[in-house]
């Protein structure tokens, strides 16, 4: 058996131990270089978590494809492609997440929908279906839901709040934990942005996360994620030439090996 299979059993092992598995939103290093934060990520990068915040992205259409290859191992590495539509006062797109080999396999189907109620609050939802199969054991299919809202309390602050897998179907030996995470999104200046995160998982402590964005340049950004439960610091960058945008991110941990991560994204105004 693979090094790589080894090393994902054990990981999805200590989730199946508390009736929890793996978390798939992904996102590749657009996420991950803002410490996983998933309540005020932005624009049509709210796909992969609060879908809220869709309707305010600059664009008219997104299609992106992202690889994490968690701790260096192939076998662990998450892959997705999502593709998101914007409308007038709306946005709806579809992300396609998945993770392992024929030995060991999780896959979710997403579909996201958001609104714009007024010119200050817009509210989102995530529709999923999860599948986990393990080759020895069968497979497993498994709908949930998300909810998010976002609101603009000022020009340069914004707050997200975002409830994952709030209706799951629970299995005999697996279930999907509800995730709650607030997040505040803040506009030091035209070229600096700080956003904060709480998230909580049922009994685990409280998760604060924090990214930077520096942009120097309105189609250059640098970013520095932080994540102090998980002890985890990342460090990104994006360029954008005409439609076409890749962002890079690379995870460094005190516990498990460092993580790579990209996007290649294509953007049409």
């Amino acid at each position: 058996m693979r090094s790589g299979f080894i090393c994902l059993f054990l990981v999805s092992l200590s989730y199946i131990s508390n009736g929890q598995i793996s978390d798939l939103r992904g996102g590749g290093a657009a996420v991950t270089a803002q410490g996983k934060i998933y309540s005020v990520l932005g624009g049509a990068d709210g796909i992969f978590g609060n879908s809220a915040s869709m309707p305010d992205m600059k664009e008219a259409l997104m299609i992106d494809a992202g690889v994490e290859r968690r701790f260096g191992l192939a076998d662990l590495s998450v892959y997705s492609l999502a593709v998101v539509k914007k409308l007038k006062r709306s946005a709806f797109g579809i992300n396609l997440v998945n993770m392992g080999d024929q030995e060991y396999l999780e896959r979710k189907l997403q579909a996201s929908f958001s609104m714009k109620l007024t010119e200050v609050f817009n509210i989102g939802a995530n529709f999923n279906m999860l599948q986990l199969s393990i080759s020895d054991y069968g497979q497993t299919f498994t709908p949930s839901i998300d909810l998010g809202i976002l609101t603009k309390l000022t020009e340069k602050i914004a707050v997200g709040i975002f409830a994952q897998n709030i209706a799951t179907t629970k299995q005999e030996t697996i279930s999907y934990p509800t995730i709650l995470a607030l997040g505040v999104d803040y506009k030091l200046s035209e070229k600096v942005g700080l956003k904060l995160e709480a998230e909580k998982i049922l009994d685990r402590s409280i998760a604060i996360k924090s990214a930077l964005k520096y942009a120097p340049q309105e189609k250059l950004n640098f970013m520095l994620g932080v994540d102090t439960q998980r002890q985890n610091m990342a460090l990104g960058i994006s360029y954008q030439l005409n439609g076409f945008k890749i962002i890079g991110a690379y995870t460094l941990g005190n516990v498990l090996n460092s993580t790579p991560a990209l996007n290649l994204r294509y953007l049409r105004n």
